[in-house]
């Protein structure tokens, strides 16, 4: 696709924030007369949570109220996910303002915060329950495997900012920590089924019962199928995706003191997605309908105690495996993860917590000419701890808090990853926060052994530009400067303001071009130009992020965002000419804004409006769009719930994501419509 001119960027700019104001009108007109039937609310009956008693535990590894926090926290309710409408975690993230979610095909989708969007996003760490489904092959998260059941989420919990002096290494830009419910709180039987024009079908069965006096359980099973595509020119892509998931979840109450949670999950899944796959003839290029088949299995043991004195510990381990088979790539990879914390006090104004993390991952790939990771058997070990004090300097007004983590592993040797965060109560239900903080990503598989034609140039003999992966290669380091201010000024509105100053050092890049080498087999004859990974170049992301929430009267939720992310970079001078860079600045959007409401009306019906904008992506050639999404409820009976809903209600199609990764080929989101029905018994 070839660059927009200014002029025409111009214009298309206009007529989206013109499109935008006139939904924006037309949504409080179509509203004025339900809002005006509604009595005057009681204020202690409002439905906007209280945001400073929301309880978090992501961000201080503890339960810590909202108001304590001295971080960028979202946390999405049951609430939100059940009236989003969305069919998938990856889209109910769309809730967040800062987090960019971009739709890529029908399995994958690229998520990121503050910045470096990216198939395989690299500096965001996603956890279910605590247990990491970030993969060392290509550093990122495999949305197309991470279908979980949405009615049993607790909440979901996003920290936007480093967050690896708890997590560790990969924590970088941000924290997505999915919490489910315990199996106490999901006894009894539900039952789910659903259908549209772009998820064609998905239906869930769930069954939670006693154990005992002192333990509970639940069952599940899932399937979704996943209509496929179209590309720019409407043509159908044929890559529909179809995922098979089941599992289950005790929680014990051992003692009064100590429980016991142990979970488990499998899944099975296939599709047909479009690889781009560079050849050495004419077209150099083709675009394929290849197979891809995952499957794969983890269970999680989890023990926490409180000991007399209030202090507490906790031990989990998990174990996984993932296999992924395609003729482009495939791998099998288990990991085995021990991690032990202790939280205690010490005096009146020293609350500490510690711990340290084991892990073991050993892969096994299955390569082609398309891509190659080497060696092809590998292992890899990371030894971890921790330890953070909060300080109240001023108890219930000035905290401190100090901590580090501390990492021992293959690839780069040991990294200290400290932060230092100061939060400040002004008064009752007002907080100032700030942090500076070190977060660094370590090298995946693919960094430090990979082989990827990306281009050919032609010729009698054509010559294969190859991304080729580097040994050598270091971890990326960022230096985070952040500050936030939090407040409930009324019971019926919040407001959080965030505002970060990233530095980043040894980014990932592509080049200087090597030298080149003659194939034969298997033929043609070809030559090959290594484009080797490396630290080639500093960057820097700032901006500030909005959102905001309103009750004007009783069954009415209102929420807005918007995100303003600006980036720059800079390359080392001896390899400007000849290298790549990869996730440059113009892959971010500069602009994010939203607007939701829900609304709750007489005779237990729901209307519930989503409104999204995001500028541009101008190295990809995205053009920006404006997204409206609209869910009707309604409970005939308590246990009963039918809906329907349209989504990008605004236009026919469009891109959201566009990925520089030759292997992977990109669709257009399409305007689409869905049923569901939930059954409770």
């Amino acid at each position: 696709m070839g660059n927009a001119s200014p002029a025409g960027c111009e214009r298309r700019r206009r007529v989206s924030w013109r499109r935008l104001r006139g939904l924006a009108a037309l949504l409080v007109w179509t509203l004025a007369p339900f809002v005006a039937a509604q009595q005057k609310p009681n204020l202690a009956e409002l439905d906007i949570e209280d945001l400073m008693k929301i309880e978090v535990t992501s961000a201080a590894k503890k339960e810590q109220k909202l108001q304590m926090i001295p971080a960028a926290v979202y946390v999405i309710t049951p609430e939100e996910i059940r009236r989003s409408g969305a069919t998938s975690v990856a889209e109910v993230l769309r809730l967040v303002p800062g987090v960019e979610v971009a739709r890529v095909n029908s399995e994958t989708w690229a998520i990121s915060i503050r910045g470096f969007n990216s198939w395989y996003s690299n500096k965001l760490l996603v956890m279910v329950d605590g247990r990491s489904v970030y993969l060392p092959t290509f550093s990122g998260v495999s949305w197309w495997s991470q279908d979980l059941v949405l009615e049993d989420i607790e909440r979901i919990e996003v920290i936007r900012g480093p967050g690896a002096s708890l997590w560790g290494s990969n924590a970088v830009n941000g924290v997505i920590n999915i919490i489910t419910k315990s199996s106490a709180d999901t006894q009894g039987g539900m039952f789910s089924a659903g259908g549209g024009n772009e998820d064609h079908g998905s239906g869930v069965g769930r069954y939670g019962s006693r154990v005992g006096s002192k333990g509970t359980y639940r069952v599940f099973a899932k399937y979704i199928d996943r209509g496929s595509y179209v590309d720019s020119t409407g043509a159908d892509m044929h890559n529909g995706w179809g995922l098979s998931h089941g599992g289950f979840r005790s929680d014990w109450a051992v003692s009064d003191r100590d429980s016991l949670t142990i979970s488990g999950d499998i899944y099975s899944g296939n599709g047909a997605p479009v690889f781009g796959v560079v050849i050495p003839q004419p077209p150099f290029q083709q675009d394929l309908n290849l197979p891809r088949n995952i499957d794969g299995g983890n269970v999680l043991l989890r023990w926490q105690r409180t000991w007399a004195g209030g202090s507490r510990s906790t031990l989990q381990a998990y174990y996984d495996r993932a296999h992924e088979f395609s003729p482009v790539y495939g791998m099998t990879q288990h990991t085995f993860d021990l991690d032990a914390q202790y939280q205690w006090r010490m005096g009146r104004r020293h609350e500490f917590v510690s711990g340290f993390d084991f892990r073991v991952l050993s892969e096994r790939s299955q390569n082609s000419l398309s891509l190659a990771v080497r060696p092809q058997d590998q292992t890899f070990r990371l030894f971890s701890g921790f330890l953070q004090d909060e300080i109240a300097i001023i108890p219930n007004h000035l905290k401190l808090t100090l901590g580090s983590k501390f990492e021992s592993n293959d690839f780069s040797g040991i990294d200290a990853q400290p932060t230092v965060r100061v939060l400040w109560m002004l008064k009752p239900q007002h907080t100032v926060w700030t942090a500076v903080s070190r977060a660094v990503r370590t090298p995946s598989f693919s960094d430090r052994g990979s082989e990827m034609p990306v281009a050919v140039l032609p010729g009698p003999v054509p010559t294969i530009i190859t991304s080729m992966g580097n040994p050598e290669f270091r971890s990326e380091d960022l230096l985070a400067y952040e500050a936030g201010y939090r407040a409930q000024p009324t019971t019926s509105t919040t407001i959080d303001v965030a505002a970060f100053y990233n530095i980043y050092h040894h980014v990932q890049g592509a080049g200087p071009l090597g030298v080149p080498w003659l194939e034969t087999e298997p033929p043609p004859v070809r030559v090959i130009a290594p484009m080797p990974t490396n630290n080639l170049f500093d960057a820097k992301n700032y901006g500030v992020e909005v959102c905001t929430s309103y009750a004007p009267v009783h069954g009415w939720k209102l929420y807005a965002g918007y995100t303003w992310l600006k980036s720059s970079s800079h390359v080392d001078p001896a390899y400007a000419a000849t290298a790549f860079v990869m996730m440059a600045p113009g892959e971010n959007p500069v602009h994010q804004l939203q607007f939701r409401s829900l609304l709750s009306l007489p005779h237990a019906v729901e209307f519930d409006n989503f409104l999204y904008y995001v500028s541009r992506l101008p190295v990809q050639s995205v053009r920006a769009y404006v997204r409206w999404d609209v869910r009707f409820g309604w409970h005939p009976r308590s246990n009963l719930e039918l809906s329907v809903g349209g989504q990008n209600l605004l236009s026919d199609r469009h891109t959201e994501f566009s990925p520089l990764i030759p292997l992977l080929s990109d669709g257009q989101v399409s305007r689409s419509i869905y049923g569901k029905l939930t059954w409770r018994f």
